[in-house]
């Protein structure tokens, strides 16, 4: 996963299963201005592995929201 920021902000990019149960928290708090690149593991906040399939980011800051749809497959 990666994205930008323009400036130093507050973010916040969490995982959440097809049922809208949140899975993972990858990012939560201040970053600097500049590009990101997030790996994901597929696994939950436990560090337990998740099954291959459909799951949903969401990526917020003071800005806005955004959310896509990803196929994750082992």
């Amino acid at each position: 996963l990666e994205y930008e920021l323009s400036r130093d902000m507050r973010v916040s990019l969490r995982i959440y299963d097809v049922l809208g149960r949140l899975v993972r928290t990858l990012e939560d708090g201040n970053r600097h201005s500049g590009v990101y690149h997030i790996r994901w593991d597929l696994t939950n906040d436990n560090r337990r592995e998740l099954p291959s399939g459909v799951y949903f980011v969401l990526f917020e800051t003071q800005e806005g929201r955004a959310i896509k749809k990803i196929v994750a497959v082992r």
